[in-house]
């Protein structure tokens, strides 16, 4: 059967927009960290949600380095292809080098895929410490299991709307993402396909690094079996997916801190880090201001 190849059409439409997209993820997590010591405890104390920011920051950014080297590992790869001689000597054929290209490449999505997981992680600390306010740093798993029995965290009425997106994430895409994270640390390596064709009359050279059939059984949103995906869709989807889960995980916790703020007494004991003025002459968390890039970057998106 003639299988259909699905690939990313525009290399520099694609990395732009997941620029954009991550700068905006991080203008919401930092909108978090302020609207946390505003609303909820005094952060001149224990900064500790500053460094709960930095470390969801730095596995996106980690998450979207090793997505930009992908490509250019990929470029490297063609040009060498497109340089190699027909030869005799079967080290120097394309078949071989192909084999050692695809570890290559199955070694950067690795990374990305623990750099992703890693994103979740971290964010479940950051739930925790909104919720309860306490130095515990529980794993995605751990929250889920405690969304899923109204337990821990999640036993108290006013985080219902945090519990039911944590289920809902969980259930569209970190289950796949663990699970296939769990099965390459503990199971076995999965190495990418790789589709490799050369036309004499042109010395035209066709190389293509395919999703395994592994990441196909994984993943529901590639499973159709009539087509097959390149590692850049595949990656690119991975990506998607986290930033739109870690948006809307801001989302509820930015209404939940909101809806339980206990800025005023935090201002009458002089506890607020920062705050400014408001249109109306309130006083506002400064968060607002990031809240504006964040809000801007998705909604481009959606255009």
């Amino acid at each position: 059967m003639e299988h259909r190849v699905i690939d990313i059409e525009d290399t520099n439409e694609i990395l732009e927009k997941t620029d954009k997209l991550i700068h905006g993820l991080d203008a919401g997590i930092q909108a978090v960290s302020m609207d946390f010591g505003f609303h909820i405890k005094d952060t001149f104390a224990e900064p500790k949600i500053f460094d709960i920011r930095n470390n969801i920051s730095y596995r996106l950014s980690s998450s979207r380095f090793h997505f930009r080297l992908l490509f250019t590992q990929l470029s490297d790869i063609h040009s060498k292809h497109a340089n190699l001689d027909r030869s005799t000597n079967f080290t120097d054929s394309s078949q071989w080098h192909l084999e050692i290209d695809k570890k290559h490449i199955s070694y950067l999505l690795d990374s990305i895929v623990f750099h992703l997981s890693s994103v979740f992680d971290y964010s479940a600390i950051l739930i925790n410490y909104i919720l309860v306010k306490t130095d515990d740093t529980p794993n995605w798993n751990k929250i889920e299991s405690h969304a899923r029995g109204k337990s821990g965290l999640f036993s108290n009425e006013k985080s219902n709307d945090v519990k039911k997106s944590v289920i809902e994430i969980h259930n569209n895409f970190v289950r796949q993402l663990y699970d296939y994270r769990s099965d390459i640390i503990h199971r076995t390596s999965d190495v990418l396909n790789a589709h490799f064709a050369h036309e004499l009359a042109s010395n035209k050279k066709t190389i293509l690094f395919l999703c395994s059939k592994m990441q196909q059984k994984k993943f529901k949103d590639i499973q159709g079996l009539e087509n097959k995906y390149t590692v850049t869709y595949f990656v690119h989807h991975l990506i998607t997916k986290t930033i739109e889960a870690i948006a809307n995980i801001l989302r509820v916790l930015r209404n939940y801190m909101e809806e339980n703020s206990d800025s005023k007494r935090l201002l009458k004991e002089g506890k607020l880090m920062f705050a400014y003025i408001g249109e109306n002459k309130e006083t506002v968390s400064p968060g607002l201001m990031y809240w504006g890039e964040f809000d801007r970057a998705f909604q481009e998106q959606s255009e």
